[in-house]
């Protein structure tokens, strides 16, 4: 049990250190979200919300991010790296890495503090995850694929540094650019923290 836990708290380690070095004043967050495997195409989510098919395996996910820069008020860039972990059906770890925009609708001086945001990056999973090749044509996945999320926070003046989180993470093949087949999606809530 304790060798399961060695690759990923090696990884987490390593991701952390890696995006540490970053411009002083930085604001960072730590995200925290969980949701289950959909067996549905990303755009489902929004098409067809009512006819969503799930898997018995959920998905946890640590997520430290780091703003970078702020070309505009509204908007910064982040970098984000991720731990995650399926339960259930599938039982295996995901490492993901990857670059985000975040557009503030609300500020934090209003009350009711909201955003969207969009990343991609890299993903890593600690074995060719077994529910993608069983949702897939051929049965295929791979170990590497392309990640991107899709989020949206609200957040209350009386939370202080705490938003709520809307996301849905999904891994891709990138239309056959980094795999023929593969991917997945997972729906998720979970709570953010600046600091």
């Amino acid at each position: 049990m304790i060798r399961e836990w060695r690759l990923p708290v090696r990884l987490a380690v390593l991701v952390t250190a890696l995006m540490a070095p970053l411009p002083a004043g930085a604001e960072g967050a730590l995200t925290v979200y969980a949701g289950p495997f959909a067996n549905n195409h990303w755009e489902d989510f929004f098409l067809d919300p009512v006819g969503l098919d799930y898997e018995p395996a959920w998905l946890a996910v640590l997520a430290p991010s780091w703003e970078v820069a702020r070309p505009l008020p509204a908007l910064s860039l982040e970098v984000e790296g991720q731990v995650g972990r399926y339960f259930g059906d599938q039982q295996l770890w995901e490492v993901n890495a990857l670059v985000a925009a975040r557009y503030r609708i609300a500020g934090r001086d209003a009350c009711l503090g909201t955003s969207v945001a969009f990343g991609l990056g890299p993903s890593w999973a600690s074995e060719q995850p077994p529910l993608e090749r069983q949702i897939t044509d051929n049965g295929d996945t791979a170990q590497w694929l392309v990640y991107w999320y899709l989020e949206g926070t609200v957040g209350h003046r009386s939370w202080g540094p705490w938003s709520a989180v809307l996301r849905l993470h999904h891994r891709s093949g990138a239309f056959g650019l980094v795999a023929a087949e593969g991917g997945s999606n997972v729906p998720t809530l979970g709570v953010r923290r600046r600091f």
